[in-house]
């Protein structure tokens, strides 16, 4: 058995695999089922021509797209590629168009599983599906390989330094990445069981007080996810890139949602570019699937300064804003924390499409802190402490209507449950 057929038969349920198409092309096109569900997939057999892309390449993916289609099924794809077929020139490239149209096109669910090398259109082939699975220094996506590099620009640079895991990763290239093959095949059973089973039996959450890390200066955000989603466990996406916010999947009394939380131990859980990129993809990937989002705040808001402001930082925060308005599936936020200016909006406000908005009763939610506020304004330590209890409460913001109820750190997952 070649490798490409091994790692088809170890993804699939056993007893499933049907090759559909296996010639001189350098992909095989099967189907099968994972997790129960009918899939369609198609694996590069680098044992042939290193996996190179040409015409007939392009005709059976663009084949595996059509039949996907048709069953209404996922499409998986599973990746070790040079690139271009140099033999083939024009046509390789003319292929690659009629490829990457046909996926930007098709609205099957895509996902990347990446066994290795994957350059030029096949790493492009990465950012048009919908998810994309690594192993940790296995895989490795980039447009120009090592040899190019060394000849065009008289770069030395190995194929781990210019597109390895831990360089993909910065900017969120890989939405999970794991340890090895089999690893990497369990994640993505595990992720098309989750797409198609909106839901199951709920059980209990992890059984945390949440109490005392609720009110220490840092929130422990990882402590309030596992005492809100069904027995503790969730999946988180891009681990690695933009440690200060939080991106997650799972069940909340058997009902399927994702969260999007600030996370104050990293940076102070600022809003950063990186922070935004993260949660408009996020946003824009919950609605494909499509799932409810939670949002969990506790951010002192968008980072300030030139270096945030040359990055980039108004545009990436206007994406999130654009693409949290977008989500087309119930949101709900509840403030854990601050929420201050401009993050009151990106984090999901009732103004912005939120259907619920719950706060905790040490939530601070306002323009700036009261701190700011006072020396801009003046004031004594009197009138700072009547700023705080007027413009910056949870009460307050109760009170206005801003938000809907102030509740208890115990009572967020029954609040989410009774949203959903």
């Amino acid at each position: 058995m070649n490798r490409a057929l091994g790692r088809l038969a170890d993804l699939v349920d056993p007893h499933s695999l049907q090759i559909v198409e296996m010639n001189r092309s350098a992909v095989i096109l099967a189907a099968g089922k994972i997790a129960g569900r009918p899939v369609v997939l198609f694996a590069f057999n680098e044992a042939k021509y290193g996996g190179a892309f040409g015409y007939f390449e392009g005709a059976t993916i663009s084949r595996a797209l059509h039949i996907a289609e048709e069953a209404e099924a996922p499409l998986v794809g599973l990746f070790c590629t040079a690139g271009a077929n140099l033999r083939q020139g024009q046509l390789a490239l003319r292929a690659y168009g009629d490829l990457f149209m046909r996926y930007h096109r098709s609205t099957v669910l895509k996902i990347y599983l990446s066994y290795g090398a994957c350059a030029g259109g096949g790493a492009y082939l990465a950012g048009l599906s919908d998810i994309v699975l690594g192993i940790r220094d296995v895989s490795k996506l980039f447009l120009t390989g090592p040899v190019v590099v060394r000849r065009a620009i008289f770069e030395e640079v190995d194929a781990h330094a210019l597109g390895g895991t831990e360089v993909v990763n910065r900017y969120g290239g890989f939405h999970y990445i794991e340890p090895s093959a089999a690893d990497m095949a369990k994640r993505c059973k595990d992720l098309i069981a989750f797409f198609y089973e909106k839901r199951r039996p709920a059980t209990q959450a992890a059984e945390l007080d949440i109490l005392p890390y609720v009110y220490e200066e840092i929130v422990d955000i990882d402590r309030i996810l596992a005492s809100i989603f069904d027995g503790g466990r969730y999946s988180e996406l891009w681990k690695d890139w933009g440690r200060n916010a939080v991106c997650a999947w799972g069940y909340v009394g058997g009902k399927r949602v994702g969260v999007f939380a600030n996370r104050p131990i990293e940076k102070g859980g600022v809003l950063d570019r990186t922070a935004a990129e993260k949660a408009a993809a996020f946003y824009r990937l919950s609605a494909r699937i499509p799932v409810p989002v939670l949002s969990l705040v506790d951010t002192p808001g968008f980072l300030p300064g030139t270096e945030s402001e040359r990055s980039g930082v108004l545009k990436a925060g206007a994406e999130m804003l654009k693409a949290y308005m977008a989500h087309p599936e119930k949101k709900l936020t509840v403030a854990v924390g601050k929420v201050f200016g401009g993050a009151y909006m990106a984090m999901g406000a009732k103004e912005m499409g939120a259907c619920r908005y719950y706060a905790l009763s040490r939530a601070q939610i306002g323009i700036m802190g009261a701190s700011y506020a006072a020396s801009l304004l003046d004031f004594d330590e009197t009138q700072r402490e009547f700023y705080r209890l007027r413009h910056l409460s949870a009460h307050s913001a109760a009170a206005s209507g801003m938000i809907d109820a102030v509740i208890a750190p115990a009572e967020i997952r029954n609040a989410v449950i009774k949203t959903l």
